[in-house]
């Protein structure tokens, strides 16, 4: 993907009137399905398509319904397909269709920043097309975990399963350079071999879909792909062919938010204006019109006060166990950019203060910061400390979600681990108008290696402790 100069992806102009109403005339929000009875169309009519229109009612935001009746402009290539616009452009929401409350960021954020014309493209990527819509899934092969043969490398290992996998493909094929629009879907395909003392290859598998780092839609963790080291091609083609067979799956699935139907090429290409989707008019000026630039800062802190009701921190065991819950009420951290923005320059830190946990019972919120667990006394806060990230998508930027993988430190009571974990990270704007940062992701902690008692129940869950992170940072060091 291009680099935008800073001046196109960073700041706009736009008109802000003290009157909310007026500044956001003419604005509507196109739903785009079709008139199939397909079981994502008939489920997203009758479940969903009545959340976004009372959200949208809310929002004061006219809704026009299209089923693809007269033809579709040459951007869309899938139903369900949610589209803002006003004055200012017209933007193309990209996330799951259950999830009203992104629709909602969308709306804020896109009526203040038309979507960006900048091009993101995959290099080396299986990519499956049907009709005019195409789904990516780029593919990640672990280094050999357990015992490794005489003569391994892990380059040559690499380059040999991804062959194998794409040799299972029967539907995506390997492509060298992919332009992805705004209407194409991704998932990202995760492959953990390992090879036993006695030759055996065990591959674990793990799907994501695009718009959730943090849960894979799909996992194969305990009926692994098993078989001799010497027969790794064909496993590693096994393992492709179940995991195509899990993507259309989830294409297919009406509840889980990734579904859609592809647009036939069949569907006349008509222009948005030939519908009567023209963009109207900017807004009449007024004498106490007042321009306001928005800018993505490279500074941003944890607010004293939380933004929302929801917790930022929140930790439970793994099921059976996953009754025992609680939340950290207080956290304070920054995230620092340098000025273009870029993923690869992110530096930061995020604090968990002991003082405020709590599982719901004061007596067993006094175990939890008793020396016995967090030793509240001498380590007043866990913490992670931020060294390096790496995104596909290169820089910060509205209008996108990126998935990032986070490198750094983990601390708590007294020791340091090293930690990687991947963070969905997007930037949006507030119902004020104001840019807001939010960070979302999970990571297990195995509580043994703090020196930490566990719950009462099976291994490994009864110490491994999940975490899980729904951080919204405002503009500033703090």
């Amino acid at each position: 993907m291009r680099k935008c100069r800073i001046t196109e992806s960073l700041m706009l102009i736009v008109i802000m009137f003290p009157v909310s109403l007026s500044a956001y005339s003419g604005e509507s929000l196109i739903i785009i399905t079709n008139k199939s009875m397909s079981p994502v169309n008939a489920v997203f009519q009758d479940k969903t398509l009545p959340d976004i229109l009372n959200m949208a009612k809310e929002m004061n935001v006219n809704v026009v319904v299209d089923k693809l009746e007269k033809g579709a402009p040459e951007d869309v290539t899938i139903t369900p397909l949610i589209v803002y616009q006003n004055h200012l452009g017209r933007s193309i929401y990209q996330g799951r269709t259950n999830t009203t409350q992104r629709i909602k960021n969308f709306i804020r954020t896109s009526r203040r920043i038309p979507q960006g014309k900048e091009k993101f493209v995959l290099n080396h990527t299986p990519v499956m097309v049907s009709g005019r819509g195409a789904v990516y899934s780029p593919l990640k092969v672990s280094d050999l975990g357990g015992t490794r043969p005489d003569g391994y490398t892990d380059q040559a290992f690499h380059d040999e399963s991804i062959t194998a996998i794409v040799s299972g493909f029967s539907s995506f094929a390997m492509k060298d350079k992919t332009l992805v629009r705004r209407g194409d879907r991704g998932f990202y395909m995760d492959f953990y071999p390992w090879r036993g003392g006695d030759g055996t290859l065990f591959i674990s598998l793990a799907l994501y879909s695009q718009f959730h780092c943090k849960k894979p839609v799909f996992e194969l963790k305990e009926n692994k792909i098993i078989g001799p080291w010497n027969h790794r091609k064909d496993l590693f083609k096994q393992a492709g062919a179940l995991m195509e067979a899990e993507v259309k799956k989830h294409l297919a699935d009406p509840y889980g938010g990734d579904g859609f139907d592809f647009v036939s090429l069949k569907t006349p290409v008509v222009t948005w204006e030939s519908l009567g989707y023209a963009l109207p008019p900017a807004p009449r000026v007024m004498k106490n019109v007042k321009s306001t630039v928005i800018q993505l800062p490279a500074a941003w802190h944890v607010p004293a006060k939380p933004l929302d009701d929801d917790p930022m921190i929140q930790f439970h065991f793994l099921a059976p166990l996953d009754n025992y819950t609680g939340e950290f009420k207080m956290t304070s951290g920054q995230v620092n950019f340098p000025v273009d923005l870029a993923f690869s320059g992110m530096k930061g830190r995020v604090r968990a203060h002991s003082d405020s946990v709590t599982m719901g019972e004061t007596d067993l919120d006094k175990v939890i910061k008793s020396a016995l667990f967090l030793d509240l006394e001498n380590h007043p806060y866990s913490e992670f400390t931020l060294a390096s990230a790496i995104s596909q998508d290169k820089q910060l930027s509205f209008g996108r979600m990126s998935i990032v993988q986070l490198t750094g430190t983990f601390s708590l009571k007294g020791r340091t681990i090293p930690l990687s974990l991947p963070v969905q990270i997007e930037p949006v704007l507030d119902d004020v108008g104001s840019p807001v940062l939010i960070v979302q992701g999970s990571f297990p902690i195995d509580l043994r290696l703090f020196s930490i008692e566990g719950a009462t129940g099976p291994e490994p869950q009864k110490y491994t402790l999940e975490v899980e992170l729904h951080i919204a940072m405002t503009p500033g060091s703090g």
